[in-house]
């Protein structure tokens, strides 16, 4: 029998929950809003978008996705951007001709093309060296109205990882550019995903930026506990194999209910048990659990870190506040007040460090928290 659990987007039955989350997207879309969905990361937005489309593609809808984390520069981002809108609209192409039919006359300075080759059919797009990315995202854009015009079609744009687009050097203009276009789709909406919350939000909220108050606002939070302790138990059964809800409940509160880390704590423990899983098994699996966020993200994450974020990340890993600039918190720690300031916001910034809604500044990462307080304070990881 195969890990009935998974680390990558969830689908179908390994999908759990999200009903709530996933009404309100739906209603969204149809009603063809723009959204801006943000999360910490690892957290299952991705597994909600991809649940949303299959049934928005049922529907009749035309879903486009494309992923902004990679991106390192303005041509990058209209290349990204283009071969998702090529690869949304010629979907279902069967040779080069139906997909020349599909996308040929859309666009004047993008040139799409189809290949087949022995690993499968390939989209490619090919760009207007002499034009600049505002007439590219210019032509990109109205070429896909164009379609959606000529269809009578709805279409939704999911753009994740959207926050990627403020490290480039053009980002203002990319921003600028793109609002200007966005406004006059009647048919197409655009869901803004993103796990760097802060800057994410601010995107959005700072009255001072482009897309200011263009989309409806989404949160996703930790999906319920007694929900997860059902799908636990479920997936448990499928296998032949059992974890009681008890059980299930230590390995969702091991991991602070986080989703990435539920299902790979639950994988564990499924791994480690022969009929019946216990709290032992659950232990051994959560010590196995820390060696490997170790070694494969957290030590990578903590190296890039200065002095000071590492001690403030240490302060906050065993004393999560609400007054982390109290001179009461920075004595208790021997850090300076401007020292904890300046971390705290850069942190912030890369969504390390969260403000839970009781306002306590405390580590996102309930696994990085763990890892730093199993340390000996004495080592300087």
């Amino acid at each position: 029998m195969h890990d009935p659990f998974t680390l990558q987007v969830a689908k179908r039955e390994k999908f759990c929950d999200r009903d709530k989350e996933r009404k309100e997207l739906l209603d969204h879309i149809r009603n063809n809003h723009h959204v801006v969905l943000s999360a910490k990361r690892k957290i299952g937005k991705s597994s909600l978008v991809e649940q949303v489309f299959n049934e928005i593609e049922k529907e009749g809808i035309l879903t486009v996705y494309a992923d902004l984390f990679s991106v390192t520069s303005e041509k990058d981002f209209v290349s990204i951007f283009a071969t998702s809108i090529v690869k949304g609209i010629g979907r279902g192409a069967t040779d080069t001709r139906s997909f020349q039919a599909k996308v040929g006359s859309l666009f004047t300075r993008i040139v799409p093309s189809l290949e087949f080759k022995p690993d499968g059919a390939k989209i490619e797009v090919r760009l207007d060296k002499s034009a600049g990315a505002n007439l590219l995202l210019e032509d990109l854009m109205d070429g896909l109205y164009k379609y959606a015009e000529r269809k009578k079609q709805l279409v939704t744009v999911c753009l994740d990882e959207f926050q990627e687009i403020t490290v480039l050097k053009e980002s203002k203009k990319i921003e600028g550019t793109l609002r200007s276009l966005i406004q006059f789709g009647e048919n197409v909406n655009f869901l803004f995903v993103g796990s760097r919350r802060r800057i994410l939000k601010d995107m959005f909220n700072n009255k001072n930026k482009p897309f200011y108050k263009i989309a409806y606002p989404m949160d996703i939070a930790e999906i319920p506990r007694e929900d997860f302790v059902t799908y636990i138990g479920e997936r448990f059964k499928t296998s032949g194999k059992t974890c009681i809800p008890t059980v299930a409940g230590f390995i969702y509160d091991s991991v602070a209910g986080h989703t990435y880390y539920v299902q790979k704590l639950a994988s564990l423990s499924w791994c480690g048990t022969d009929l019946i899983c216990d709290e032992q098994i659950v232990q051994a699996a959560y010590k196995n659990l820390l060696k490997i966020e170790a070694a494969t993200e957290l030590e990578g994450v903590w190296k890039g870190l200065s002095l000071g974020q590492k001690s403030v990340m240490k302060a906050l890993a065993k004393d999560p506040t609400q007054s982390p600039y109290s001179l009461e918190y920075s004595s208790t720690h021997s850090l300076a007040t401007g020292t904890i300031r300046r971390a705290i916001e850069a942190l912030l910034a890369e969504d390390l460090v969260e403000i839970s809604p009781d306002g306590i500044y405390e580590l996102s990462n309930p696994v990085f928290r763990a890892w730093l307080n199993d340390q000996p304070s004495s080592v300087d990881l």
